[in-house]
């Protein structure tokens, strides 16, 4: 009788501690990512970047670290039992399969709103008007260092963290409301449209036995959606600006 009700303690605490500690993380992440330790790198980096440039550049140095590092020492120290076989895939072929069948979507998606001007008005996120190939490459790599981190967080830490304690679907419908709900401050359009690409990236995740489907999904999308609306901005000068 002891050995259950200790049971039931243990798992409502870790069904507790994973999302509540997650929803801090990421509160923290949202207000109070300054950043500042990066921020000087970038202006040695590249000289003449506004402020507001550089925040974002540097925000995605602290969504790295806030969202990828922070979780994975919390579970590694606090929940005992916790597993990380999401860092690497069970099956390589399964996987690829997976991202192969993903990943045309999001690439014909980013080349539609591309053309938006309601999409650039939003995008990119660094506001420059003359891209240098140097400020490109920057900008492309912290979009891969922040998505690691961002989708270790979700489709790792909440998603395997929340698989302890709850069926695979109660822990996919949580991890897809967590998911919509950060979208909201984008607008309703990225938050509703978060459901179902949350929804796939989850099935991906626990298809494949780790996260990087949804990571390399998450950066072919984020990275088509850069380069496109580079591409097609008005208003913007890059070296893939079309000629006009």
């Amino acid at each position: 009788m002891n050995d259950l009700f200790s049971d039931f303690l243990t798992s409502h605490r870790q069904a507790i501690l994973i999302p509540g500690f997650g929803l801090l993380i990421y509160l923290f992440f949202h207000f109070f990512n300054h950043a500042l330790v990066f921020r000087g790198i970038f202006k040695r980096l590249i000289p003449n970047l506004k402020d507001s440039s550089i925040q974002k550049l540097s925000e995605k140095l602290g969504g790295f670290l806030w969202l990828g590092m922070v979780p994975v020492l919390f579970v590694g120290l606090l929940i005992p039992g916790f597993s990380f076989r999401w860092f690497l895939p069970d099956d390589f072929t399964k996987t690829l399969s997976w991202f192969i069948a993903i990943i045309p979507i999001p690439i014909v998606t980013a080349w539609f709103s591309g053309r938006s001007a309601v999409h650039q008005q939003q995008y990119p996120q660094v506001r420059e008007t003359f891209w240098s190939r140097k400020l490109l490459i920057t900008d492309l790599i912290c979009w891969a260092l922040y998505l690691l981190g961002y989708e270790a967080f979700f489709r790792g830490y909440l998603l395997y963290g929340m698989l302890m304690v709850a069926t695979p679907w109660e822990a996919i419908a949580m991890n897809v409301v967590f998911y919509a709900l950060v979208h909201i401050p984008k607008g309703k359009g990225e938050a509703f449209g978060a459901v179902p690409l949350g929804i796939v990236l989850c099935i991906a995740t626990l298809q494949t036995g780790s996260f990087w489907v949804a990571f390399l999904v998450h950066l072919v999308m984020a990275w088509s959606n850069e380069l496109f609306t580079l591409r097609m901005h008005p208003g913007i000068t890059s070296p893939l600006s079309r000629r006009r």
